[in-house]
């Protein structure tokens, strides 16, 4: 774990134990998986729900059960060329397919015949981002708009989320009631979460911020990112607009958090021009540098989903392979560190002014 020692005096002695033993401890036994399967040109983990893994290889939507040799190929029978699958939940996939006149937003149960279509019957194109319970989210596009989307395991399920005044909409994630995503208003992009309909919109852009996106909850807490200044910065919030935590490793530097599971946030931050997957537990100086534990090969990674699975800590991701340049699905995984570790070393850091800086 990386963890920011600023200069004191006095109280380091007693504390500074505390805090580098649990900062060890915390994440001392990550394991990395590369799921990537031989012979394939390219591929990515998107998320993660118990024991399964969704995501792309080559062009074909894909799931795994925690192991390369495991994948299994979702792309749908004369679907045309190309298919993606970008959440998981119980067993379920959410995605895309192509078709003949477009993409088309998709629910597999863990094979290729098992697809059944989501595309809304006025829409020219359609994508599912997200899924939890029998609630799918994404987008599609209706009479020349890209409104964000909602459903209920049928096509004829389909709920426009746009609010009115909107340009242009899209929902990335699900947590019970809420959905989560992007307003594109004009000269302004908010990021925020409905709770099943266009006008329930909540808006979580903090004052003053003209770009925001929000990416997963709880139902209280949110991740995403924020233009705050020049710079994209990884965002907690943690239930309204101002009151959030900036999650991002340091001033100069851009970040992106992408998903979360119970405390733990997942994303990226773009150290010495790269991208290095990382993962928090709700502050800045909690950031964990998943980059760190990969092979000199890899170059740049991301971390873009999370779960809790049998007492492990699953984050999954892709990381740049740069002696075969392309991109391979990587997972990271390691016990659940204990909880009153994590309480010692808040405690530690809180006397050393390290924890986080709420607005």
């Amino acid at each position: 774990m990386y963890v920011v020692l600023r200069k004191t005096h006095g109280i380091v002695a007693c504390l500074l134990a505390t805090v580098l033993f649990c900062a060890t401890g915390a994440y001392a036994a990550w394991r990395v998986d590369c799921l990537h399967p031989t012979g394939s040109a390219r591929s990515c983990a998107w998320a993660v729900s118990g024991s399964e893994q969704v995501g792309t290889v080559g062009n074909h939507a894909a799931c795994w059960n925690s192991t390369t040799q495991t994948w299994t190929d979702l792309n749908p029978a004369g679907s045309g060329t190309s298919s993606e699958a970008r959440g998981a939940y119980g067993g379920k996939q959410v995605g895309k397919y192509n078709a003949a006149h477009g993409d088309r937003a998709c629910l597999w149960q863990g094979s290729a015949e098992s697809v059944v279509t989501l595309h809304p019957s006025t829409a020219s194109n359609s994508q599912a981002y997200g899924i939890w319970g029998n609630v799918q989210v994404g987008s599609a596009s209706v009479g020349g708009t890209h409104v964000a989307s909602m459903w209920r395991g049928t096509a004829a399920s389909w709920v426009n989320l746009q609010p009115g005044g909107a340009m242009s909409s899209d929902a990335y994630g699900a947590f019970g009631e809420q959905q989560y995503g992007l307003v594109h208003y004009f000269g302004n992009d908010q990021g925020g979460y409905w709770t099943g309909s266009a006008g329930s919109w909540v808006s979580l852009n903090p004052t003053g911020c003209m770009y925001a996106s929000v990416r997963d909850g709880d139902g209280s807490r949110y991740v995403g990112y924020a233009q705050l200044g020049s710079r994209d910065r990884a965002m907690l919030w943690l239930g309204s607009a101002n009151d959030y935590v900036d999650l991002t490793p340091g001033v100069n530097v851009s970040g992106h958090a992408f998903a979360m599971c119970g405390d733990y946030q997942v994303g990226n931050a773009f150290i010495n021009l790269k991208d290095h997957a990382g993962i928090w537990m709700g502050t800045a100086e909690s950031w964990f540098d998943l980059q760190n534990l990969l092979p000199a090969e890899y170059t740049s990674s991301s971390a873009y989903g999370v779960d809790i699975v049998g007492g492990n800590l699953v984050v999954v991701g892709q990381a740049w392979n740069n002696v075969l340049q392309r991109s391979e699905a990587m997972m990271w995984s390691q016990p659940v560190p204990e909880p009153s570790c994590f309480v010692a070393l808040a405690a530690g850091l809180a006397s050393l002014g390290l924890l986080r800086r709420r607005r």
